[in-house]
């Protein structure tokens, strides 16, 4: 059987997979560092390249990470979530935003 793993390779591969996990579940749990945009960067033009789920990873991540632009790139992350479905990553954003 081509491409089967072996019990050894199995066992690597599930190893792997846990030390994956192991770093991940770290990481999470990690101050975030924060960010200081360039005095010419436009918030509004940036998330204008992005849809979706990419836009508001987009200005989740700005809002955590640039005290600058957290109040500006919160409200537009608060509009664009409002306009879709995701209820579980409204409530997550509105306690990030209590965490800050």
């Amino acid at each position: 059987m081509e491409g089967a793993l072996t019990g050894s390779s199995a066992m690597d591969l599930e190893d792997n997979l846990g030390l994956q996990h192991s770093l991940i579940e770290s990481a999470q749990h990690l101050p975030l560092k924060e960010a200081t945009p360039s005095s010419s960067f436009d918030l509004e033009t940036y998330a204008a390249y992005y849809t979706g789920r990419t836009k508001l990873d987009r200005l989740k991540f700005i809002a955590q990470r640039a005290p600058s632009l957290r109040a500006e790139a919160s409200k537009m992350l608060l509009t664009e979530i409002k306009a879709g479905q995701d209820v579980n990553l409204y409530q997550e954003v509105l306690q990030m935003l209590q965490d800050l």
